[in-house]
Formats: structure tokens, sequence, C-alpha cells
């Protein structure tokens, strides 16, 4: 170990002035920050960077903040998605298991193939309290399904720390890289398990279960890395270590993603009551437009009916008055109603008809008796 090296607990400021964290450096060490306000995903509100460089050694060291990925596996959830107005369209990879994630990573800052060749312990906050680590996922899962609207029952979770060595070449000389990093993952299911069996049958990783899952998160809560030349190894470790152990985000930067993340819930739940007035609004429409349409239709069908059996009435009045007409001709009679409402049927050789007071009807041809003899008989003249 180099016992030369002063270390002061050193505020990590970018350009802007704004101080994102701190962490126990080596005086002598070259601090840098960035921070990008920019919605990484729907749980990770913004993304800062911290490195700490020592020139006389070119030691280089950095760290990220929380970088979680979705990677969708039910193609209904997925289009929901795209059709939330306030969605966050980034943060969508496939799954990638931890250690080739570090893997990539390693290669990415070496900028050339690393093999790795040891693993440590990494003294993070994930590795002292996985238990804190644990509950820390799950409200941030909390967090997403208050977002996206639904409540997924959660299949399985994963928090664990890692530290490889990884080895490598640069300029000719044998390159280090320490690479570390919380890592975080969780299956959330949103249907029916039969459905999701259906549609997307069984993994075979140790993370995520054998199970099917609708939405897989995956990523870091915090992700390390320390690359040297293998001569500086004696100075970068212990350095290394202090800067994983010591990194305290700043107040601000927590109280900021905090106040993000409320006002992406806000803005989600003031959507959701909009939608659903808007939706409650449709369907009274939709329940006024249906009593409309069905006081119409049973008044189009009142009238249809009215209109059917008036023209019934007026055929069966028509083809009775025909069929009597016809049944006149054939007989050689015209028909007659007494004064008791019977229908009789005279020879059409009668010129005229006449009924007694016993109901008896006559019919006689030729010139009409004169009244006086009709009164005195009590006859009655019938009409057709």
């Amino acid at each position: 170990m180099n016992n030369n090296l002063e270390y002061q607990n050193r505020r990590f400021v970018t350009e802007q002035g704004m101080t994102v964290a701190t962490a126990v450096i080596p005086s002598t060490y070259e601090l840098n920050a960035t921070y990008e306000r920019t919605w990484q995903s729907e749980m990770v509100p913004h993304f800062y960077r911290i490195s700490a460089t020592s020139p006389e050694h070119g030691i280089y060291m950095n760290s990220y903040s929380k970088e979680i990925k979705h990677d969708i596996k039910n193609i209904f959830l997925k289009g929901m998605m795209q059709l939330t107005s306030n969605h966050t369209k980034n943060g969508y990879e496939k799954y990638i298991d931890p250690l080739t994630y570090l893997q990539k990573e390693a290669e990415r800052e070496a900028g050339s193939p690393m093999k790795a060749v040891a693993k440590a312990k990494l003294p993070s906050i994930l590795g002292n309290d996985p238990q804190a680590a644990q509950q820390t996922l799950l409200n941030d899962i909390r967090n997403y399904a208050i977002y996206i609207g639904v409540q997924p029952d959660i299949i399985s979770t994963f928090c664990e720390s890692y530290l490889y060595r990884y080895t490598g070449k640069m300029n000719g000389r044998d390159l280090v890289v320490l690479a570390g990093m919380d890592y975080e993952g969780a299956e959330l299911d949103f249907t029916p398990s039969a459905l999701d069996k259906l549609v997307y049958g069984k993994r075979n990783k140790p993370f995520p279960q054998n199970k099917g899952a609708d939405d897989v998160l995956h990523g870091t809560a915090r992700s390390y890395f320390c690359m040297y030349y293998a001569e500086y190894e004696s100075e970068a470790i212990p350095v290394f270590m202090r800067f994983v152990s010591s990194i305290v985000p700043d107040q601000g930067v927590l109280q900021n993603e905090t106040n993000l993340l409320n006002a992406k819930m806000d803005s989600m739940r003031q959507e959701l009551a909009m939608n659903q007035a808007i939706l409650a609004q449709k369907q009274m429409q939709l329940r006024q437009n249906q009593i409309r349409t069905s006081q119409i239709i049973a008044e189009n069908s009142r009238i249809m009916s009215d209109g059917i059996m008036d023209s019934w009435n007026k055929k069966m009045a028509s083809d009775s008055y025909l069929s009597q007409q016809r049944s006149e001709a054939i007989m050689g009679t015209n028909t007659y109603t007494t004064s008791y409402g019977n229908n009789v049927d005279v020879s059409v050789t009668a010129d005229h008809v006449y009924q007694n007071q016993f109901g008896d009807v006559y019919g006689v041809s030729g010139t009409a008796l004169d009244q006086s003899t009709l009164n005195d008989l009590n006859w009655k003249e019938l009409n057709k």
C-alpha cells in the first residue's frame, strides 16, 4: 500500500457547479462529474457519473448511477406502454446476465478485450446490507407499478454485488480493470401464469427463474470501475476500495430524483383521472344513445305494426267484399241485411225485398208495393 496518500472526503461537482456525490479520495486525484436530467427509464429519472484520476500514475476510477432496463415479454403490456402519452420511450433491452454485463462494461472502459481472472467481495452498500437494497428495489417496483397503472405480481427479485478483476494489454503494457456492480433484477407478472406459459414458454437461467414473466427488470443500483497498469496495483486497489465504500449521493440529487418521480406520478394520476372522466362521459353518451336507439326502434316497430295491421284490415275487408261480389255473381243472388243483423241472399230477379215482423224475407219483381199496404201488413223494405 502507498501510505503517503492523504485521503479526504471530497465533493464531485459538475461543470455547472452541481454537487452530485462525495467520496473519500486522495487529495492528489483529479475529480470530474457529469449529470444528465434525462429519463433513462420509468424508474430512473436522471443519470450521473463521477470519476477520479491520478495524473501521476494514470489510475482511473469511475462510478455510474442507477441503470434499470426493461425486457418486456408481454406484447399487450408493450402496446399499452406505447399508448401512454407520458411514457418514457427508451430503457428497453433484452435481459443480460450479470457476468456478461460486467465483461461488456470492463471492455468498454478499457477499449480492448479483457479476461476475467479473479473475483472478490465488493464493499458497496448492497454488498454490506443486501436487505436494504432489496427494500429499495421493491419500492422502485411499486413506483413503476403506479406509473403504468397496473399492480403486478412479483415472481422473484434478485440483488447481489459483484467484483471481478480483468486483465489485458494496452500500449504493450499489462492492464488491469476492476469492475464491480450492485446488480438488481425482478420478474413481474401482469397476466395469468397459464397465458404466460402459452405465449412465452419457460426460460432456463438461474435468473430469471423458470417461469413466464411479462416484464424482467435488470440493471444496476450502481456500478464501479478502476483501470490501471499492473505496476500500480499496490496504490490502485486500496484507493478503489475506499472510493467504493464511501460514495454518498448528494442530498440535493436524491431530493431531485424524488421530485422527478413524484411529478411523473402526479402527471400519470392526472392523466388517469382525465381518461377515466372521458371514459365515464363516453359510457354515459353510449347509454343515452342506446336508450335513444331503443326508443326509436320501439317507435318504428309500433308504426310498422300499426301500418301492417291497417293494411291487413283493409286487405281483409277488400277480400271479403270481393269474395262476396264473386259469390253473388256465381249464385245469382244479392245479399241483404235484416233488421236483426242477419245477411240473407235473394234472387237477382227480385226488384224489391221485404221483411215482416217475424223476420221473414220475400222478394218481389216489378213495381214496389205502396207504403199503405206495407203498413197494414207490417212489412219493411230492405236495402242491399
